[in-house]
């Protein structure tokens, strides 16, 4: 039986690309990454429960909540990615029912930190949870793929190395102490704009970063390492820019970077405290910005 547990409770964490170059492009136009992915504990919260029969076979009702909430005004319908996971678990195990899906929504969207994608990973790890379902890893990430670049690393919630178009995955090690600052400009950017602007730019690749690589050094990661997206987000929001050269200055900011396609921005320092410091700086600088400070999620991606 497939209802043993009637509901579950899941965390989404949001994703940071450390860096991110573009290495190549592929014959049918995906670009080819090298990125290390860090999650920092600011999360989405997924909560599934079990529906009765009256409700139908297979339907899937989402409500979405939180600060973010108005980000999606219209999406809590059947082409929302959360319930396109559900569904294609179900198809895939064979699996019927039907589920009420209430998502709090604390990341920003259209954002470069994988919001959608961390949801959409977390609603397949909840659902294999609540039907009592286990399925090999391989598996599991074939389904994420289908449903988008960043899903399958959202499923480790842990640093992880990326390559190709997001489907070779490897650990990266422990997350570190840092503080992080994450903010955003209250502008979205989405992704494919980005990528076609730097495809229309026809800059040169960047070769990929040497295995074993520094990353938890960072100066080294300040030196060797950027997003090849940078400047392509700030041709379409060039707030980006300034929001990069108000983190830098921050007191105690080691490193200031756009996360993938942007518009979202992270500083880091040395220790939360810092972070969590250099942040009431910057609300007090620049209100009108969205902004987060915290850690990153531990190796085993708990949540509080």
């Amino acid at each position: 039986m497939i209802d043993k547990i009637s509901d579950v409770t899941a965390f989404a964490p949001a994703k940071i690309n450390l860096f991110l170059h573009i290495t190549g492009r592929r014959h049918d136009g995906y670009h080819l990454l090298d990125s290390l992915f860090v999650f920092p504990a600011l999360y989405d919260r997924l909560e599934i429960s079990a529906l009765g029969r009256e409700a139908g076979e297979n339907h899937v009702r989402l409500r979405i909540e939180g600060p973010m909430a108005q980000a999606l005004a219209g999406e809590a319908d059947q082409d929302n990615l959360v319930i396109r996971s559900i569904r294609r678990l179900q198809d895939h195990l064979g699996i019927n029912g039907s589920y009420d899906v209430r998502l709090i929504k604390n990341i920003p969207v259209a954002a470069g930190v994988g919001g959608g994608s961390a949801d959409a990973a977390a609603a397949l790890l909840a659902c294999l949870k609540l039907w009592e379902h286990s399925i090999a890893a391989d598996e599991l990430q074939a389904l994420a793929q289908g449903l988008g670049a960043d899903v399958p690393p959202c499923l480790q919630n842990r640093p992880v190395r990326v390559a190709g178009i997001g489907e070779q995955i490897s650990p990266a090690g422990e997350a570190p102490p840092w503080g992080v600052i994450l903010a955003n400009p209250r502008c979205p950017v989405p992704t494919p704009d980005v990528f076609l602007a730097y495809k229309q730019a026809a800059g040169a690749f960047s070769p990929a970063l040497p295995a074993g690589i520094e990353w938890q050094d960072l100066d080294w990661l300040a030196r060797e390492s950027r997003n090849d997206l940078y400047a392509a987000a700030c041709g379409i929001a060039p707030a980006i820019g300034d929001l990069i050269a108000a983190l830098a200055t921050l007191p105690g900011a080691r490193l200031a970077r756009m996360s993938g396609s942007g518009a979202t921005c992270f500083a880091l320092f040395d220790d939360v405290a810092q972070a969590l410091l250099a942040r009431e700086i910057l609300q007090a600088k620049a209100p009108q910005w969205w902004s987060w400070a915290g850690g990153l999620c531990d190796d085993r991606g708990d949540h509080p």
